[in-house]
């Protein structure tokens, strides 16, 4: 069986970096975006050649107790344009006792 060749210990020498500037970035700024239109959404024509969807969502909830009774109401919007068709749905809810509502 042939001998096994001597290992000799490998040494490594430290790497040293050369230091460097600091990574500096810029601050990102958002522009606001203005509300969604919906008028104009239920209402948009997409031009010759042109396709068009857009959607708008909306929805809202509330609840509130007096003397021991509690009622809940709520409800939401859809409205759909695909190429110049619109679709408006609604929803709504209530639940609850409301006759205190009203004083």
């Amino acid at each position: 069986m042939p001998k096994m060749p001597e290992l000799k210990p490998i040494k490594f020498e430290p790497i040293t970096f050369k230091s460097f500037k600091p990574i500096t970035f810029k601050p990102i700024v958002f522009e606001p975006i203005p509300p969604i239109d919906t008028e104009k959404l239920k209402t948009y024509q997409p031009k010759e050649g042109e396709q068009f969807f857009g959607s708008a969502v909306s929805s809202f909830s509330s609840s509130e107790t007096v003397n021991g009774k509690t009622a809940a109401e709520g409800g939401g919007s859809v409205i759909v344009n695909d190429n110049g068709k619109a679709d408006e749905q609604h929803v709504v809810f209530h639940e609850g006792d409301k006759d205190f509502a009203e004083e």
